[in-house]
């Protein structure tokens, strides 16, 4: 059944439903915009490391840590910025007039008096936008628009320079469009103190806790504030002369909905927004701890509380099952029914050598090296497992600590550690031995790839024997155990180097 906003002028009953609607609303438009997130940030950390704005939260003590640990050198915020000052300059001088104003007609225009008021109005408006801050929220709004594909620039009324604007960035903002994708909707969140909600809106207006805060001399204290504008269904069509609310809008607190359901790989997402944690295993994925989250909100990745909780979930998921399971490491499945994740030879001895220089020496805590390495868990954590499985570590509780082998391998050059590749991969990963014990046995030393891919999912899924195929052909010609040719989509043993 679909929900009918009351009519206009219906009051409190009114009210109580606009805020129904605007929470509502914003939690179908956060789950919309939730895909973006990730593209996102990879974007901000390499083009714009101080845009953009994920997993913050008002009174967070960590939003002026740095954000730079990706850049290895300037050129991607370098390009950013080019981006950025060439729009500026061909779009929105501001040594030139880049806006003409005229009526949409010439005739009109060229009537006594007409083109010479317009040019005044245009000299008085390019004025103001010179003593205002608007062109810095240009420059700022091109290499958003350059960076993120997408920007919003919010213009007020000003009492001392007429306009003002802001330049929003990617996560603070919402975005719909009409039936004709025209954006005519945003949801815009602000982080405002306490003095900042009372001087807006009068401290007879704020509610009970903001007020409390107020007079006790909390001033600094941060609270989230969302302000909406979107069309306004009950507007009349105008007559002439008639003033109609074709918008409506508010600028209130977030109000709090019942539950939000979100897939995250990252742990301190989960952590910092929500308040029940389901943890899944993979390929089946089955529910493996449920935990509660007590912690007070708005919540500090900095604190102990938080820290120890994600530290707490990182064992969980990287713990090894008790009891008689057809495991082998931490991969489902045993011999051929063994699912592999895709990682590259390059990320396995990067992530060895990472964790045999120091400070780790060899061992590593893997919350803190996610957090050092700028990697989320389904990243990390592939990479341990991998290196887990292939016997070069072990993984004890949130500890990864490698083995003699793998040290033997990072001292190694690069040939010395292709032959000790191999060896493991033969010995530890069944598939590999497999695939290369039939290409011995046969005259040719050949056999097509369909034949393995077949057996595969007689054990899993198609997609997840895609990836395993793909994983056993990146590590057996890094090995050299054997070679693979995509044209005829068969391996062999010519030259598998």
């Amino acid at each position: 059944m679909a929900s009918q906003s009351p009519s206009a002028g219906s009051g409190q009953a009114d009210q109580l439903w606009l805020r129904q609607h605007f929470t509502t609303r914003l939690g179908a438009l956060d789950a919309d915009r939730a895909g973006y997130w990730a593209t996102w940030r990879d974007l901000a950390a390499h083009f714009a490391p101080r845009r953009g704005r994920f997993l913050a939260s008002a009174n967070d003590t960590s939003r002026g840590k740095r954000k730079d640990q990706r850049i290895i050198d300037n050129t991607p915020l370098l390009a950013a910025r080019v981006l950025g000052s060439g729009m500026m300059a061909g779009i929105s001088s501001p040594a030139r007039p880049w806006f003409r104003l005229r009526l949409a007609s010439d005739a009109d225009t060229e009537q006594d008096g007409v083109r010479q008021w317009l040019d005044e109005v245009q000299k008085r408006i390019l004025h103001i936008f010179a003593k205002s801050n608007l062109y810095n929220c240009l420059a700022q709004l091109y290499e958003e628009i350059g960076t993120f594909g997408t920007a919003v620039l919010w213009v007020d009324e000003d009492e001392e320079d007429i306009v003002r604007g802001y330049t929003l960035t990617v996560g603070e903002y919402w975005l719909a469009s009409s039936k004709r994708l025209a954006v005519d909707t945003l949801y815009r969140s602000m982080w405002w103190t306490v003095r900042q909600i009372v001087d807006r809106f009068g401290l007879d207006c704020v509610s009970e806790s903001v007020a409390a805060l107020y007079r006790n001399g909390q001033l600094d204290r941060e609270f989230e504030i969302v302000q909406v504008i979107e069309p306004n269904p009950n507007a009349a069509p105008r007559a002439q002369g008639e003033e109609t609310a074709m918008w409506r809008g508010t600028l209130a607190g977030r109000m709090p909905i019942r539950s939000i359901l979100i897939v995250t790989h990252n742990i301190e997402e989960a952590v910092l927004m929500c308040d029940r944690i389901l943890v899944f295993s993979s390929n089946p994925g089955r529910v493996i701890a449920e935990i509660k989250v007590d912690l007070p909100q708005p919540r500090n990745r900095l604190e102990p509380a938080f820290r120890a909780l994600v530290d707490d979930i990182y064992a969980r998921m990287t713990a090894r099952p008790t009891g008689p399971v057809a495991r082998d490491g931490n991969f489902p499945g045993t011999g051929l029914g063994m699912a592999l994740t895709h990682v590259s030879t390059n990320t396995l001895a990067g992530m060895i050598e990472a964790i045999t220089a120091a400070p780790n020496s060899g061992a590593a805590d893997l919350a803190t090296l996610a957090r050092e390495l700028q990697m989320e868990a389904d990243e990390l954590l592939p990479i341990a497992e991998t290196l887990q499985l292939m016997r070069f570590a072990e993984i004890e509780g949130r500890t990864i600590r490698l083995t003699p082998a793998a040290k033997r391998y990072d001292a190694a050059d690069v040939d010395q550690r292709k032959q000790l590749f191999a060896q493991h991969l033969l010995a530890y990963v069944p598939l590999a031995a497999h695939i290369r014990r039939v290409l011995d046995d046969r005259a040719s030393h050949q056999a097509p790839a369909t034949r393995f891919r077949d057996e595969l999912e007689d054990f899993m899924s198609e997609p997840y024997a895609e990836e395993t195929m793909d994983a056993i052909v990146s590590w057996g010609r890094y090995a050299e155990i054997f070679a693979y040719h995509e044209d005829d989509d068969r391996f062999s043993l010519d030259d598998p180097a």
